[in-house]
């Protein structure tokens, strides 16, 4: 930035004063800003889009299994409901990608030494490499470790290794290093001309010695739907989908690329110190064999609460059902020594599922739950799973894949 300022010295000398002030900083913090401001709008429509897409199916997919069980297996209609199922089950996969990154379910945090999970990954990785692709692995040793979702990570480098080999074809060099940095202050990294906040970080960079990036598409590489490859396969997502697990570990991320020479991705993540556990106190109680098992299910979603209650009872089991947290709280209140699981939703009105699951796990620590939404927000699911009497259930759901793990569950001591 430049400051300009005429000045006059007794009317005889006329001069003009400049000042030059480095804005670096500034300039590369509005536009990291900027970039995280639209990749984060477009993964909220997203969310969104697909929040609402899956409220239909979480009616239509287990409506339409139920109709398949009641009918005879000689139907004529069998066949035409399975053909709705097929398809419905794909657009379900579909847009899983954008919630759950293409994992078959969510997973609990665990502290993990990421170098170590780094050997093994590149360990699997090698049957794949072409024999003119080596990787180079330079770890720090000592390093803290990490409190991570294993699969999102081993996610996150697979995407990341498949763009290097893209890059380097047959023959190159993807080199793999971490170490720990500390920044007092915002820092402008200038090599890569990236802004990083004031903190400690455990720092993993993947370079690769292939083609590079164009720099006139570097503002675009982190959009989805957006790629480089002649044949886009994944869509466009990779990168997006990177951009979003590091998020999720409350991360940073960034590319920093010369065309024609290399292709260097850093990721900052965050050294907070462990996050404290949730100690679960075991209760045990006997249970009469005469008695039906009684299981609560929870749901503001009349539709979902009928269908559970049908397909439970049609197994024997003994239900009730509530619309919100505030209800849930009163039956099971009434029922504390009877009830067996509670399946609860996440997203409800009055009282939402994580204040609910918090309340029933005050009254009876040990009380098994099976958590079922289309969408929730990772931090209360990842406290919520540490529990080891809890359980994750994506929505929408097959009659069969609920009654497996409604029986699972119970088994569990």
């Amino acid at each position: 930035e430049f400051y300009l300022a005429r000045s006059h010295l007794k009317n005889e000398v006329d001069f003009i004063v400049v000042l030059a002030v480095d804005a670096s900083l500034q300039f590369w913090k509005s536009k990291w800003e900027k970039r995280n401001e639209l990749l984060d709008e477009i993964t909220q429509f997203a969310q969104s889009v697909y929040g609402q897409m899956n409220s239909f199916l979480n009616v239509v997919v287990p409506n339409v299994s139920l109709m398949k069980a009641h009918l005879p297996s000689d139907s004529p209609l069998q066949k035409n409901l399975q053909i709705v199922e097929d398809a419905l089950n794909q657009t379900s996969r579909m847009l899983q990608r954008f919630l759950n990154f293409g994992l078959p379910e969510l997973e609990p945090l665990q502290t993990v030494q990421v170098n170590q999970l780094l050997k093994e990954i590149v360990q699997e990785w090698q049957g794949r490499l072409p024999a003119n692709v080596h990787v180079q692995l330079s770890l720090e040793p000592g390093l803290p470790k990490l409190e991570l979702h294993p699969g999102r990570f081993r996610q996150l480098i697979s995407l990341l290794l498949q763009n290097s080999l893209d890059a380097i074809r047959d023959e190159g060099e993807i080199q793999i290093r971490t170490r720990k940095v500390s920044f007092p202050q915002d820092t402008l990294v200038k090599e890569g001309k990236f802004f990083v906040r004031a903190g400690d970080y455990l720092e993993l960079i993947i370079e690769d010695n292939g083609n590079g990036i164009d720099p006139g598409l570097m503002d675009n590489v982190f959009k989805p739907f957006f790629s480089t490859k002649i044949q886009n396969q994944m869509m466009g997502l990779g990168l997006f989908i990177a951009y979003n697990i590091v998020k999720d570990f409350e991360g940073e991320i960034f590319i920093h690329s010369k065309e024609d020479e290399f292709t260097r991705v850093h990721i900052f993540f965050p050294l907070q110190g462990e996050r404290p556990m949730y100690d679960v106190v075991q209760r045990m109680e006997e249970k009469t064999a005469v008695q039906p098992v009684h299981i609560l299910v929870v749901d503001d979603e009349y539709n979902i609460r009928v269908m559970l209650k049908e397909v439970l009872e049609m197994k024997q089991f003994q239900v009730s059902t509530a619309s919100n947290g505030k209800e849930a709280l009163e039956i099971f209140k009434k029922h504390v020594d009877d009830i067996e699981l509670v399946i609860l939703d996440m997203v409800m009105p009055i009282m939402d599922g994580y204040a609910t699951f918090k309340e029933i796990k005050k009254i009876k620590p040990d009380q098994k739950v099976l958590i079922i939404s289309g969408y929730a927000k990772r931090p209360s699911l990842d406290e919520i799973l540490k529990a080891k009497s809890s359980a994750f259930m994506r929505k929408p759901f097959q009659i069969d894949e609920i009654l497996f793990k409604v029986q699972e569950m119970l088994r569990k001591n």
